[in-house]
């Protein structure tokens, strides 16, 4: 695929906010800026009795790819106070979408330090959304090409400075890819693997602590859990991201295949 330095990635951040049945943990977006209306008509906030717990990524009008540990395993799915909100980027607007069920990635086992390739779960609404400038799904990626060198962009709704409440309106900030043999020098007892991507960062600013789903040219590229940072306000310059890629399209449109059989 031709790249050029317009084109972007675009990284949603599945924010988890804690409901009682997680454990607490500190979600930010240090040094970003206020997204635009209809700029990441694909994300979408996952609700829990109406609390924001994840983002998603609509990838069908009906369907969604989110997180399994914010699901599987947590809550008695599919749950009545279960929903999906679309179309806005402030978490108090946007229209609710009821879920009809969910489908767990079969490898995946909450708490499973193991499970980290296999955090994934697809929604299914109980009714398609009507397509809009502010809520339309993205495409799955249709190759592993990694764009060293260009412009990710990071976007939710975390906290923007220590001690703050989450975010309601979606915050998004830019961050370079950069090359694993470069990244894996500032992780000696780390091993980079092929199936990871990193990010660089200025000191202070970027994302700490956080889920990410990641896009590139509007496509789904890659769905990343968990970062290698400082439990502070400052990130670590460099930040270990896993892929998925292609090789999931082809689980997430089985998932989408067995789906069909519920409508």
């Amino acid at each position: 695929m031709t790249m050029n330095l317009t084109l972007y990635l675009v990284i949603i951040l599945i924010l988890d906010v804690n409901y009682g049945i997680q454990a607490l943990r500190i979600r930010r977006l240090i040094g970003g800026q206020p997204a635009i209306e209809s700029e990441f008509p694909y994300q979408v906030s996952v609700r829990y009795y109406n609390l924001h717990i994840c983002s998603g990524a609509l990838i069908s009008d009906r369907h969604v790819l989110s997180a399994a540990h914010c699901i599987c395993g947590l809550i008695d799915e599919p749950s009545e106070e279960l929903s999906v909100h679309t179309g806005s980027i402030n978490l108090k607007e946007g229209e609710k979408h009821a879920v009809k069920d969910v489908i767990c990635h079969p490898d995946y086992v909450y708490g499973s330090e193991k499970s980290w390739t296999a955090d994934l779960v697809v929604i299914m609404l109980a009714k398609e959304i009507c397509i809009s400038s502010s809520q339309s799904p993205i495409a799955l990626a249709m190759h592993d090409d990694v764009p060293i060198g260009q412009q990710a962009i990071i976007s939710g709704w975390g906290r923007v400075h220590p001690f703050s409440w989450l975010s309601r309106d979606l915050q998004k900030l830019s961050v370079p890819i950069i090359d694993n043999n470069v990244c894996q020098t500032y992780y000696k007892n780390t091993t980079i693997l092929n199936s990871q991507i990193c990010t660089f960062e200025r000191k202070g600013i970027g994302a700490c602590k956080v889920k990410y789903i990641i896009f590139y040219e509007n496509i789904l590229l890659l769905l990343h859990f968990e970062t290698y940072a400082k439990l502070n306000w400052e990130p670590l310059q460099e930040k270990i991201l896993c892929k998925i890629l292609y090789k999931f399209q082809i689980i997430i449109n089985y998932y989408l295949k067995l789906f069909i059989l519920y409508i």
